[in-house]
């Protein structure tokens, strides 16, 4: 079958406008690219990556409430 991991693999806790990067990795399929989408709030730096590869997440300018991007 299919796996696919993403590191960190626990919560990230960034105020506005920081950011993380995160790597997901994908085994048992034959195509290696991620496609993200990016969530309600904030934006990722690249719509696909190559497994192993970092891609940056960015948190909105202004946060009004806390808020779980998943």
């Amino acid at each position: 079958g299919v796996e696919v991991s993403v590191s960190p693999s626990s919560a990230v806790t960034l105020l506005a406008g920081q950011t993380a990067s995160f790597i997901a990795t994908v085994s048992g399929a034959g195509n290696n690219v991620l496609n993200w989408t990016n969530p309600t709030q904030g934006s990722f730096q690249s719509s696909t990556t190559q497994s192993g590869a970092a891609n940056v997440y960015t948190a909105p300018s202004s946060i009004s409430n806390n808020a779980d991007v998943n």
